[in-house]
């Protein structure tokens, strides 16, 4: 009995820090293609923890990693030294690999501790194992943390059955870095699940205010100097009617601080609350970092927000570097206007044009549209299920 055969149709174990009902993108890119596999086809491993949302929660047995006594002692040890903890990890995978039965594993990053501990139990137990890579690894690592990344990064991704890329310049990325090959595992966007609301603001008229909204966590390495940028923007226009609503959960009291503004507000939203705000938009910002730690990750970076930008039918703005696959991407397909110089001028030339441009607007909605059709989740779940085996090709 070859290898395919005898893993079609039986259980995957899928290992992930995050997954639903816990919100974040990496459990909404996994909800949005897992929710499509057979009834019984998978069990996960993982460690959830912070906000939930209770919709999102998929029918599979789930195994979590045990809870210390010592909260946030832990919680520290896992952001500085996170290979601590491999051997609990791996412990709990192993039990439940035994419950399920289950002949493969699908390793998904971010997270160090779960990509290793699933190798290592694959390698154990001799069960061919695949990797998702919707973030680089060894590129955002704390500085205690990326030797263990740098030990096991080439290992485990060329002894892979195969490897999961999200877009072609990270495809290319791990290509030229490791001679690895790799199939793009696109992000998804699920309009059942995700059916937007009804806009309940009138559409942008002059003399009304101009709402920008942008959503997601903040982090120095990933988009505050964008961000930092229309903060400047609109500092040197007080005048302007333009409001910008910065939708997140996840930003330091120091970062919040350098917004003084009074037509920014800084909001904690649920998932429900974050779509109905991108829906009474009148423009939707995906701020990139130009001085990041890692120029790689902002090179190959698509942030999974994007997709329900995209199906929102509001006009959205990529502010980024010139050379990163979220701008070339933009620029290819017209679904945002791009601003690639980081000065401030630069990024509110870019958004008055928006504003002030009834078609341009137009078309930039009809343009992110079109996209939401090229990811719709249940196609590439089920291009997934065959690469896995777990339903067979036809």
């Amino acid at each position: 009995m070859n290898e395919e055969s005898r893993i079609l149709g039986k259980k995957l174990l899928l290992m992930a820090v995050h997954f639903p009902p816990s919100i974040g993108g990496s459990p909404t890119l996994l909800h949005n293609i897992f929710r499509y596999f057979p009834a019984g086809s998978y069990a996960a491993v993982t460690q959830n923890e912070g906000t939930f949302d209770p919709n999102s929660r998929l029918p599979c047995k789930s195994y979590s990693i045990p809870k210390f006594p010592f909260v946030r002692f832990m919680q520290r040890i896992d952001a500085h030294a996170w290979p601590l903890l491999i051997p609990f990890v791996e412990r709990t995978a192993f039990r439940a690999q035994v419950k399920e039965n289950a002949q493969a594993i699908f390793l998904n990053l971010p997270d160090g501790k779960f990509l290793i501990a699933g190798w290592r139990l694959a390698k154990k137990l001799s069960l061919p194992y695949y990797v998702f890579l919707h973030d680089l690894w060894e590129e955002n690592e704390k500085p205690i943390n990326a030797w263990f990344a740098r030990r096991f990064e080439k290992q485990i991704l060329k002894e892979a059955k195969t490897v999961f890329t999200i877009n072609d310049m990270a495809r290319r990325y791990y290509l030229e870095k490791h001679g690895v090959h790799s199939k793009i595992l696109l992000h998804t966007i699920d309009p059942e699940f995700t059916k937007m609301p009804a806009r309940t603001r009138p559409k942008w008229k002059p003399g009304k205010t101009f709402r920008i909204v942008t959503s997601g966590s903040i982090y120095v390495d990933m988009n505050l100097d964008a961000l930092l940028s229309l903060n400047q923007a609109l500092a040197a226009h007080p005048n302007e009617r333009v409001e910008l609503r910065i939708l997140t959960a996840a930003m330091e009291q120091s970062l919040r601080d350098e917004f003084r503004d009074p037509r920014i507000k800084i909001k904690s939203c649920t998932k429900q609350e974050v779509w109905q705000e991108l829906t009474d938009a009148d423009l939707l910002y995906v701020p990139l970092a130009f001085r990041p730690r890692s120029a790689a990750e902002i090179e190959t970076v698509f942030p999974t927000k994007i997709t329900e930008y995209a199906l929102a039918g509001v006009p959205i703005l990529v502010h980024g570097p010139a050379h990163c696959y979220t701008v070339d991407y933009a620029r290819q397909k017209k679904w945002a206007y791009t601003v690639y110089r980081p000065a401030h001028e630069s990024l509110w030339e870019g958004v008055v044009r928006i504003r002030d441009n009834a078609a341009l607007r137009e078309r930039l909605a009809s343009a992110g549209r079109k996209i939401v059709k090229e990811r719709y989740a249940a196609d590439i779940s089920r291009w997934l299920q065959q690469e896995l085996g777990v339903i067979p090709w036809g």
